[in-house]
């Protein structure tokens, strides 16, 4: 083996070395933030964990999370809120870069959108997109079903006829479950929000 070839293929060693070592250390901060029950200190071991290897999605998603957790947590203060809430959705888009068919990734995407929107309405609707690839990702996931189809039922008056038809099928499964807890629910959320009977006829099961 030539001297070129032989300080070639150490370099090539030391390179997969190298990886090796910051796809440990990345790994390692990412189990002691997971961890954690305080969200501040979570957040300091993701970010220690993505020095060393920013394309984990998953650091990503727990950094969205934390600062989701910290957002709702601080509603008293809107301007420590909204810093959270911008964080936390940059943080998710980050993680929905590198894997895009998370539906919790989209889900809690889509719940930081929403707070921001509380402190700042716009015509964006972007959270309801969120919302709908969540549950188009989520396969037959109760919760992402039971969240989604609250929300959209809660904002019935301010939805397009795309979105509503896509709330109608999306409660028509949730109600063919026949879960007792859920059904009262969204009775309750129909009678507060939309009153109009033609749409409970319309999802709820034939008997």
């Amino acid at each position: 083996m030539t001297f070129l070839k032989r300080a070639g293929l150490l370099f090539l060693l030391a390179i997969i070395a190298a990886l090796n070592v910051f796809v440990y250390w990345n790994s390692w901060f990412y189990d002691q933030a997971k961890k954690q029950n305080d969200d501040e200190k979570r957040i300091v071991y993701l970010e220690r964990s993505n020095r060393f290897c920013p394309l984990n999605d998953l650091v990503f998603y727990e950094l969205g999370k934390a600062h989701l957790d910290l957002g709702l947590k601080n509603l008293g203060d809107p301007a420590e809120a909204v810093a959270h809430f911008r964080k936390a959705v940059q943080s998710l888009e980050r993680s929905i870069m590198i894997n895009p068919s998370s539906p919790y990734a989209h889900f809690n995407l889509a719940q930081a959108l929403l707070q921001s929107e509380l402190f700042f309405p716009s015509n964006d609707s972007r959270f309801l997109e969120e919302y709908k690839k969540a549950v188009l990702l989520a396969g037959e996931d109760s919760q992402v079903y039971g969240e989604v189809g609250r929300l959209f039922l809660s904002r019935w008056q301010t939805l397009s006829d795309d979105d509503r038809r896509f709330a109608l099928d999306l409660l028509k499964r949730i109600m063919a479950k026949k879960d007792h807890g859920q059904v009262m629910t969204l009775l309750g959320i129909w009678e507060m929000n939309v009153g109009d009977f033609s749409v409970m006829e319309s999802i709820l099961p034939a008997d």
